[in-house]
């Protein structure tokens, strides 16, 4: 629950529609944005990171990416980004309920977006990335299909789950490799949601998963170029893969990801997914 007062609040809106009705008659946003963030920290630091709640409250969609990229870089010339992003998870978990946090398109969501890719953390994840689907791709078409005899699907989803899981040792491998502004992002924000909702000990690794790793999976295209497109087979292998990753994350021990399976592989994948919840509870903490 917000505890800004009734005057403080009415600033902050007078402060962003003026910020807004600006915009409006054509001024740039980046001088707009830096004069009214540095006018209202000659008052008061506080008041500085109150107004970013104010902003995201009045920004219109249309101006969310410009505001973003803008306000980041505000608050790193100032010294202030790591105060920033933990004023934003503390916004983010006072302005929604306990299912929604990070699970939106949310401005404060797309701020932490905008950091892990600003700060390269998809660069660090590239090399799992290329190896999985040049893994996927170098295979024999019948070596990745589900929807054969259940003899051949036993044997197809143990070829999988064995490269998915060395997808995932390589990629928890490179825990420490992220920058640390990156992993202190999300160590806080474990921090902050676990004070208030002890239970949500996944929230973090959903967001990493949901956000950043399963999207660079499907869409690899952004971050690895390779001669070759990937088949659509290949493709049905990954997005088996990225359904797999998001129960691992969410820690979802069941097969909702391939329906013909048998009660062998039903049990494998359940398995797996126990198995590698483990290792990515461990990679959290071990970047922190």
């Amino acid at each position: 629950v917000s505890t800004q007062s009734t005057g403080t609040k009415r600033m902050h809106k007078s402060l962003s529609e003026k910020t807004l009705t600006d915009l409006d008659t054509g001024l740039d946003l980046e001088d707009i944005v830096s004069k009214t963030l540095r006018s209202s920290l000659l008052q008061s630091e506080a008041l500085v990171f109150e107004l970013y709640s104010a902003l995201r409250q009045f920004c219109d969609n249309k101006e969310r990416t410009q505001m973003i990229e803008l306000l980041a870089k505000f608050y790193e010339q100032e010294g202030k980004l790591k105060k920033l992003i933990k004023h934003a998870i503390r916004d983010e978990i006072h302005s929604f309920d306990e299912d929604q946090l990070f699970r939106t398109e949310s401005f404060n969501t797309l701020l932490v977006s905008h950091l892990f890719y600003e700060y390269k953390g998809a660069e660090i994840m590239k090399p799992a990335i290329s190896f999985l689907i040049k893994s996927f791709s170098n295979l024999d078409p019948k070596y990745l299909s589900v929807n054969v005899e259940d003899a051949q699907c036993e044997f197809n989803v143990t070829l999988m789950l064995a490269l998915i899981s060395k997808f995932i040792d390589d990629f928890c491998s490179k825990a420490l490799e992220y920058p640390l502004f990156i992993r202190n992002v999300f160590c806080t924000i474990q921090k902050e949601v676990l004070s208030i909702y002890p239970s949500k000990v996944s929230l973090v690794s959903s967001l990493f998963f949901l956000r950043f790793v399963c999207p660079n999976i499907l869409q690899s295209h952004t971050i690895v170029t390779y001669e070759n497109r990937v088949s659509p087979v290949t493709f049905q292998a990954l997005l088996i893969t990225s359904k797999l990753l998001q129960n691992i994350a969410n820690n979802v021990i069941k097969n909702n990801v391939i329906n013909h399976g048998t009660t062998v592989v039903d049990k494998k994948i359940k398995t797996f997914i126990r198995e590698n919840a483990e290792k990515v509870r461990e990679f959290f903490y071990s970047a922190d």
